[in-house]
């Protein structure tokens, strides 16, 4: 249960948020924003900066705001509401919690307070091409020479690269036994010689990069982790990761079905409003209450980020992932549908709905990816 203090807190984020949003973020200016580099809005950055949202996830300790996870999410809720992309789920959000829970304090405290000002991006480079979305598929080496460690391999849909200052890059230490393999964690700034990315745009407009690492530099304290839990705290990362894209797809679930509901409102066929159709209100409740039920998932999902870890806050990322996942791109096929013709249209935004909710569902897991991970979560526990 919410206390009324959350909710108040929640309220007023929600309101600054959305009127932030409506007055520097319209459908069209989304659409210039996004058709030139960096894919996103380097003045927003900074108003974002000043308006406290990258210290919202950082907590108090380390010069943040300490904001909840629910206060986090309603954030993001509002992204997604409006299509707004930009590097803060993975710097704000995913790389921020990674260093805070890894890095020593001297590292950690230097490096958060330049990402809670906006002064730096960090973007994390964890999965890689063979990997999918398995964490402990590792090719990527980190092997010692010179008085240096050295990193070789390549990483993959690393959001925001082209923006990003620093690359969190996960390797597994060179000498490992399959039967013993320990993972470290290290800082590398994006113009450190040998790494070399590939800049691309991605379906729903933002941007990614592929990343490639030669016998890459680093040094102290360039690794700020290595052992055993190096995988379990990127994993609880990956948790807040999918939360917080969990609640973007709320707010794009929510936003979708309000412009379908405009829509035939106004648009009439055989001299008729098109909601004076019974069928079409039975799809437009059926949309409605997949909102209600993402609404419901996220709002637990954010209790258990805060409340559990380990296999049960797994267990009910990953079903809120694929549930949520699931009900965002049927809603967003229901409004392409119910718009007909015109929802292809790309001076339409329901078409861009589409594209963002196709692309959020993809990232740091899928649907399909976080079904089985429940399944396999759920009967290891039955066990």
């Amino acid at each position: 249960m919410i206390d009324q203090s959350t909710f108040e807190q929640q309220s007023l984020i929600e309101d600054a948020a959305r009127r932030f949003l409506e007055k520097n973020y319209s459908f069209e200016k989304r659409r210039e924003i996004i058709a030139e580099e960096p894919g996103y809005s380097t003045d927003h950055w900074r108003e974002m900066a000043q308006l406290g949202w990258m210290l919202l996830p950082i907590s108090a300790e380390f010069g943040g705001l300490g904001g909840s996870t629910a206060l986090v999410l309603t954030l993001l809720k509002e992204f997604g509401r409006t299509l707004y992309v930009s590097p803060y789920l993975a710097s704000a959000v995913t790389s921020a919690r990674i260093i805070e829970k890894m890095a020593a304090r001297p590292v950690g405290q230097q490096i958060l307070e330049k990402i809670g000002s906006g002064e730096v991006i960090v973007s994390p480079a964890i999965y890689e091409p063979q990997a999918r979305y398995d964490l402990n598929n590792v090719a990527t080496t980190a092997s010692t020479a010179r008085g240096a460690i050295l990193l070789s391999g390549a990483k993959t849909a690393v959001l925001y690269g082209n923006a990003a200052s620093h690359l969190l890059v996960l390797a597994q230490n060179a000498g490992n036994h399959e039967s013993h393999r320990e993972f470290s964690l290290h800082l590398i700034p994006k113009d450190t010689e040998g790494v070399q990315l590939t800049h691309y745009r991605t379906h729903d407009g933002a941007r990614a990069s592929d990343v490639k690492l030669d016998n890459v530099e680093s040094r102290d304290p360039q690794m700020i982790w290595q052992g055993e839990q190096t995988l379990t705290e990127i994993s609880q990362a990956m948790n807040l990761a999918n939360a917080a894209i969990s609640a973007e797809l709320v707010g794009a679930m929510e936003a979708t079905l309000e412009l379908t509901l405009d829509f035939v409102k106004t648009r009439t066929q055989f001299g008729q409003k098109l909601s004076s159709f019974q069928s079409l209100q039975h799809r437009l409740v059926d949309m409605y209450m997949r909102c209600q039920m993402a609404e419901s998932l996220s709002r637990e999902t954010a209790r258990a980020i805060d409340s559990f870890r380990g296999a049960e806050q797994d267990i009910m990322v990953s079903a809120a992932k694929c549930e949520i996942a699931r009900a965002a791109l049927l809603n967003a096929e229901e409004a392409i549908q119910l718009h007909g013709a015109m929802g292809m249209m790309d001076e339409m935004a329901v078409g861009h709905y589409l594209k963002r909710v196709f692309s959020l569902s993809l990232l740091f897991g899928d649907a399909d990816y976080h079904q089985a991970r429940y399944r396999s979560l759920r009967l290891k526990a039955a066990s």
